[in-house]
């Protein structure tokens, strides 16, 4: 539905994964769809399809293609990698155990990025 949404619609992929996604969420009052305190939370981590066109995930959708899974969590439990169901993702996301602390020059937590701006960090990333 979101590339269908961003290539023939014109509408960026950005904002496609948001009407997807936390719209949809605070439309219909659901417990989901948004990272926040409070909310429940099963992210997808998605990058660009294997052999697909484009860049990266953004510009990929918004060529029509389907966005690859590379790791779904559910109630902060891995529930499968690789997605079988659609092209696996380009990159895959790695599990590091550990204490978490952000890369030496990042951003402080919380802090806005383009895509927390756009979709309130629905948007998740891997490496």
């Amino acid at each position: 539905m979101v590339a269908m949404l961003s290539a023939p619609g014109d509408l960026p992929a950005e904002l496609a994964f948001c009407l997807a996604t936390g719209n949809t969420a605070r439309q219909r009052r659901l417990d989901a769809g948004l990272l926040a305190v409070g909310m429940a939370a099963d992210p997808r981590l998605m990058d660009r399809a294997q052999h697909a066109p484009g860049a990266g995930l953004l510009e990929s959708v918004a060529q029509g293609n389907l966005p690859g899974i590379g790791m779904v969590l559910i109630d902060g439990s891995i529930a499968c990698r690789r997605s079988r169901n659609t092209p696996p993702a380009t990159r895959i996301p790695q599990v590091v155990t550990g204490e978490a602390r952000p890369p030496k020059g990042s951003r402080r937590a919380g802090a806005s990025s383009p895509a927390r701006r756009h979709c309130h960090g629905s948007m998740a990333r891997s490496r």
